[in-house]
């Protein structure tokens, strides 16, 4: 009985209907076969490489740097030659890494600083929505 009440009472939470829709896509995608879920996975990546291209200015400059465009991006083969993103890239263009858009409604956050320097990030509330 709790766990329905709480789903019921989630709904009504800031993102709730964002995470029921979340849960449900989950619940959906784990029964996929292989190649249907690669698939699904190979469409979400070329997605996101578009998107960071087109609006978060350090993955542009350094693509365009590169000689990278993300229709170059036909398998997983070309998905891997990629350039890295490491800490000190994180940290050195952490304002670069903002779509400009979300400046302002995304909260920073960071690491605990295990290996001696903490990673800094920001989340937006979809994040909640997904955890």
């Amino acid at each position: 009985m709790y766990s329905n009440l709480y789903r019921a009472m989630r709904l009504l939470w800031p993102g709730g209907l964002e995470t029921r829709r979340h849960l449900r896509e989950l619940e959906h995608t784990q029964w996929l076969s292989p190649p249907e879920l690669e698939a699904r996975q190979w469409a979400q990546i070329r997605q996101l490489v578009r998107y960071a291209y087109q609006y978060v200015p350090y993955y542009r400059e350094r693509y365009q740097r590169e000689g990278i465009h993300p229709e170059d991006i036909k398998g997983w083969q070309d998905f891997q030659a990629l350039p890295f993103l490491t800490k000190e890239d994180v940290n050195h263009n952490l304002d670069r890494l903002i779509v400009p858009q979300l400046q302002g409604k995304v909260q920073p956050d960071s690491t605990g600083g295990s290996t001696g320097q903490p990673m800094r990030f920001f989340i937006e509330d979809s994040f909640w929505w997904w955890n």
